[in-house]
């Protein structure tokens, strides 16, 4: 492949993820194994059976049937899960899945990505590392597990089971070592739990990150039945219930927070509600006492500090993943009624101190959106050759007895 010549334009972000990636991984290990060294006959060989390549990792005809068969059986269980009743026949992969496409062509589309993902992502594994004595250990493992709990240990039962898929044992045990690399490579780049991309050298794919899985909303819960206080004499917490004429009093302060949103999300003249406002009424009548009341709440579906408060208020949770920026929402819960405001994002927000709570576990998964990014910007530069079959994962069974699991 010829260098291109280095010119004075700015980088794509595609550019720039890529030889951020490739610098980054050197720097944080502090050294980089020179692999893929391949001695003449070996490397022609190899290159001959090959279907496809990245740089020194080739991916033959029986492992790459094990993947696509696997991801196919993957591919099914996800379409299910949406909604669509999916069932192996060709039948149905010729239905139309959107405007031009079947879902025979999203299949395929799909798992020649899958394929060179799995190439480039071991590729990465053996640039920045090798397989220890555990890592063979577990792979072993692994895959004797499966020759013994699903052949009865016999490689020819084995290769029986998996010939209408086209792959044999042997392809199996590279494919498993393939896939291990692959999986594997996220933490060996930015280390467990994500911890290195606290460097800011993917600063830029963070914030990304941050903007595609986060939502930002102000809360303001009122109290409706109820409310704990300090006995004075005891120190102890004591509810204390609303008497008739506070809890009307409440209600007709919720009705007049309804109709201020009413007449904003309607664009109405009358008076309405804004952030200022929305902020006045919790910091003066409806407070928490916590740096929450000014700056919001954090929450998104990755993230185990809104797992726990969808706990007890799922739907708080549910509005404010889904309501537009600018808009409002309204829901009970168990104290009363919640209204909620959907603001926008506060750049950075994840590395401040005093909102440490809400991304206890940010990085840990930023790093496999960046992972993933950062691999799809290797993906065209994967040789597909000619003798790659794209259709023909439509036509063969999926596979889901002989699948291989680390761990």
């Amino acid at each position: 492949m010829k260098k291109n010549k280095k010119t004075n334009r700015a980088l794509s972000s595609s550019e720039r993820s890529k030889k951020v990636f490739l610098i980054f991984t050197a720097a944080f290990l502090g050294c980089i194994l020179l692999v893929g060294i391949i001695f003449g006959a070996i490397g022609i060989a190899k290159n001959a059976g090959a279907v496809m390549k990245y740089k020194s990792v080739y991916l033959n005809d029986g492992a790459a049937s094990y993947l696509a068969t696997s991801y196919k059986y993957d591919f099914m269980k996800a379409l299910r899960r949406s909604g669509i009743d999916c069932y192996d026949s060709e039948f149905f992969w010729e239905r139309e899945a959107e405007e031009g496409k079947t879902y025979g062509d999203l299949l395929v589309e799909g798992t020649e990505k899958y394929l060179c993902r799995v190439i480039v992502g071991s590729y990465l594994f053996d640039r920045n590392t090798r397989l220890t004595k555990d890592d063979k250990a577990v792979i072993e493992k692994a895959v004797d597990e499966v020759l013994e709990y699903r052949a009865g240990g016999d490689t020819d039962t084995f290769n029986e089971m998996a010939k209408e898929m086209g792959f044999t044992y042997r392809d199996f045990k590279r494919a498993a070592e393939m896939l291990y690399k692959y999986e594997m490579a996220e933490s060996v780049i930015f280390g467990y739990d994500g911890a290195s991309l606290e460097s800011g050298e993917f600063s830029l794919e963070c914030e990304a990150y941050f903007e595609s899985a986060y939502s930002r909303v102000k809360l303001m819960f009122i109290r409706t039945e109820g409310e704990y206080a300090t006995d004075p004499e005891t120190g102890e917490q004591v509810y204390s219930e609303f008497d008739d004429a506070t809890k009307a009093k409440i209600q007709e302060k919720i009705e007049y927070i309804r109709t201020l949103i009413y007449n904003t999300e309607n664009d109405l003249a009358a008076e309405g509600m804004n952030e200022e406002a929305f902020d006045q009424f919790v910091k003066n009548d409806y407070p928490t006492g916590s740096i929450n009341d000014t700056e919001g709440y954090y929450f998104s579906a990755d993230s185990s500090y809104t797992q726990e408060f969808a706990v007890d208020a799922p739907e708080v949770v549910r509005l404010a993943l889904s309501t537009e920026v600018g808009h409002y929402a309204e829901c009970e819960v168990d104290i009363g009624v919640c209204f909620i405001y959907k603001c926008e994002l506060e750049a950075g927000a994840y590395g401040r101190i005093g909102l440490a709570h809400f991304f206890g576990d940010f990085y840990e998964n930023a790093s496999s959106y960046v992972y993933s990014v950062s691999l799809d910007t290797y993906l065209d530069d994967v040789t597909v050759k000619d003798k790659y079959n794209a259709y023909a994962i439509v036509s063969k069974p999926y596979n889901q007895e002989l699948t291989v699991k680390f761990g």
